[in-house]
């Protein structure tokens, strides 16, 4: 019978291994599948809910996680991990490519309609050309060299802004740059 979640917390809090041992009988598997839906490597996912457990055990992370809590933490947290694990060969683009599950989200729904507004209202602030750009290329899916023919400006200029834009909406909105792309992926 596996164990549960106040058991878990309980023996994670008195540094008990046999914490670790439920943690890894209880989640490990479902974490493995949840990781390899963004990086698509079933052995690196291992990889990586392994190394996420033992940092897990080695920091002590889990002593102040709540049992109701301990769930949603694993899994936020190793969605975390697999997306800053991902080859970010274009930084603007990356988490667009990979489906984000919003299971995870759901049970934040009003915390997730606040950042969403956050977000749209900082893009609104933007200059102009940049707001207009980001919206081409992340509200209506246009390439960037779409975006550049629309605007008569080159490729690098595209780029640039997008990156000055990001940097500026992470600065505006203090929020974190794959929650921040989440929400300007998210279609009208």
């Amino acid at each position: 019978m596996p164990v549960s979640d106040a058991t878990i917390c309980l023996l994670m809090k008195q540094r008990d291994r046999k914490g670790m041992e439920g943690l890894y009988e209880v989640y490990y598997k479902p974490l493995v599948v949840w990781a390899d839906t963004f990086i698509h490597d079933v052995g690196l996912a291992e990889d990586l809910v392994q190394e996420f457990f033992i940092k897990l055990w080695e920091k002590g992370m889990l002593e102040g996680v709540e049992p109701e809590r301990l769930k949603n933490y694993l899994y936020v947290g190793v969605r975390n991990r697999a997306l800053n694990s991902l080859d970010k060969n274009d930084p603007l683009r990356w988490v667009g490519e990979k489906a984000i599950p919003t299971a995870v989200w759901e049970e934040y729904d009003e915390v997730k309609d606040q950042l969403e507004e956050r977000v749209r209202a900082a893009v609104e602030r933007l200059p102009e050309k940049s707001r207009e750009i980001v919206k081409c290329v992340y509200w209506e899916d246009m390439k960037y060299k779409e975006v550049a023919e629309r605007f008569g400006v080159s490729l690098a200029t595209v780029k640039t802004l997008l990156v000055n834009s990001l940097k500026a909406l992470r600065k505006d909105t203090s929020i974190r740059l794959d929650v921040l792309l989440f929400f300007l992926l998210k279609k009208k």
